[in-house]
């Protein structure tokens, strides 16, 4: 059992009343309260016309909170964002507007780098080109929308297209159809303790934040996943390239002409392969032979060869360095290329037999000082104390665990931040929720009296957060059932 005095829980409080909010800009009233998912909450007569002129729960979804004022001015959280009411405007879109949510995201591309983009398709707003399939919701929404925030940004974990702007997000799932264009839920993420939802989605967005994505675009559209996601933020290099290390390689093209690119050879720079003997052309069979100077060059699996061509062909693969060599007692055979490595395993289920190393992961952690990798929730940037409420409880007694989230630099409490506990109980375990973090980072959870647990037994809890971190953020600690004789 941790001891905790009196100096500790006043460092705690420190932090909850020192610290800014992510949010201070925002009416500090704005609390919603859901009662249940299946709940209707009616809409504030002021906001109903408004609503059901920017097309209904059909656009902007469920209403998710009461209506609740700050002065003059009176709010009401909707699915895709805050609607606030300020009777003292009377400029259009100024009386009844979003409020900018879309900054809670902490989801910003620097204009200056630039983007793949469609100029004949896409729309330049400010700097930003909002993206095709995006362009005529925006121009009916622009007037609330608010300034770009990004441009166009592709998702990975919910395989989608999404575009941020101050007031209202825009999206578009793979498996919608083409077209096909829905509003980011602002309002579910944000909307408070006791109603927001998504939770894991919204944090997934802010880590995405991190990272600009130059050439997503035409990645996706390409196909290549086997590259990876980007893993730092794009760099414009002194010879003038734009360029991005991804989890397998690394991607260049020049400022001018994003939307021409081609790969470092990364295996090169990494200096780990030593090129072999190249050989005469000689054929056998599933293997294609690839020539790498004066008719020499190696064999090269003919599923290698198909990945190749898939990802650009030699130009992006460059020229082998030797053959496949056997590098576990699982059949995995890897064949390196001047850009990128490529493992086999020919027993493996169709479609799983190649996949790219992760070299670019390799060569950002060796550079990580200059590359600066954006891992936003980490066990090293989020810290999580844990206590519980009474250091013994009878079989009789609710017993409440808490949590305190901060992040670990600045000591900001981290707000809507969701978490598991788990209770190991004598032949079996206990798994409760916990709701999100409110303003000051804490968050807790009563269990039920532990009925039929023997007197004296400790209890351990760990407590893990919900956040999309590489590695799990996670503590433990203990209590004792003491049952008074």
């Amino acid at each position: 059992m941790q001891q905790r005095g009196w100096f500790y829980r006043w460092i705690l409080l420190g932090f909850a009343l020192i610290f800014p909010m992510l949010a201070c800009s925002l009416p500090t009233s704005q609390q919603g309260t859901l009662l249940s998912s299946q709940t209707d909450i009616p809409l504030d007569p002021v906001f109903v016309e408004f609503y059901q002129n920017l097309g209904g729960r059909a656009v902007l979804g469920r209403v998710l909170s009461a209506p609740f004022d700050d002065g003059q001015k009176r709010y009401q959280y909707v699915e895709a964002g805050l609607v606030a009411y300020d009777p003292t405007q009377m400029e259009p879109g100024k009386r009844i507007r979003f409020e900018p949510l879309g900054l809670e995201l902490q989801v910003h591309d620097d204009a200056g780098i630039p983007v793949i983009h469609d100029e004949t398709h896409d729309l330049l707003v400010e700097g930003y080109w909002v993206y095709f399939e995006f362009v005529e919701t925006y121009k009916r929404l622009s007037l609330f929308a608010g300034s770009p925030l990004t441009h166009v940004r592709f998702n990975h974990q919910y395989a989608r297209y999404e575009q941020f702007f101050e007031n209202l997000g825009f999206y578009r799932e793979l498996k919608d159809a083409p077209g096909t264009v829905r509003l980011l839920p602002y309002g579910a993420y944000l909307c408070g303790v006791g109603c927001s939802q998504r939770s894991q989605e919204y944090w997934n967005i802010v880590q995405n934040g991190l990272i600009m994505q130059p050439f997503e675009r035409f990645v996706n559209a390409q196909k290549w996943e086997a590259l990876g996601k980007p893993l730092a933020a794009p760099t414009i290099t002194p010879e003038g390239m734009l360029e991005q290390v991804y989890e397998n390689a690394i991607l260049y093209a020049p400022v001018d002409r994003p939307a021409d690119i081609a790969l470092r050879p990364l295996t090169l720079w990494l200096g780990k392969v030593s090129p072999q003997t190249p050989y005469p052309y000689r054929e056998q069979a599933g293997m294609v032979f690839h020539p790498v100077e004066d008719h020499l060059g190696f064999l090269v699996p003919q599923e290698v060869d198909a990945l190749i061509v898939h990802l650009g062909g030699v130009r992006n693969s460059g020229k082998p360095l030797g053959d496949a060599q056997q590098v576990s007692g699982e059949g995995v055979y890897r064949q390196c290329f001047e850009n990128y490595c490529v493992d086999y395993q020919p027993t493996a289920p169709a479609g799983q037999r190649v996949r790219l190393v992760p070299q670019g992961v390799e060569y950002a952690q060796r550079l990580a000082d200059q590359l600066t990798l954006p891992r936003a929730f980490t066990p090293e940037t989020v810290n999580l104390l844990i206590s519980e409420a009474y250091p013994q409880v009878s079989d009789s007694d609710h017993q409440v665990l808490q949590m305190n989230v901060f992040y670990r630099q600045s000591g900001e409490p981290m707000y809507l931040v969701s978490g598991t506990a788990t209770v190991t109980l004598p032949g079996r375990t206990l798994t409760l929720s916990l709701p999100p973090t409110n303003r000051s980072g804490v968050s807790s959870v009563t269990l039920p009296p532990l009925k039929g647990v023997s007197n004296l037994s400790v209890i351990e809890y760990q407590i893990c957060l919900e956040l999309p971190s590489p590695a799990p953020i996670c503590q433990s600690d203990t209590f004792v059932v003491f049952n008074a004789p």
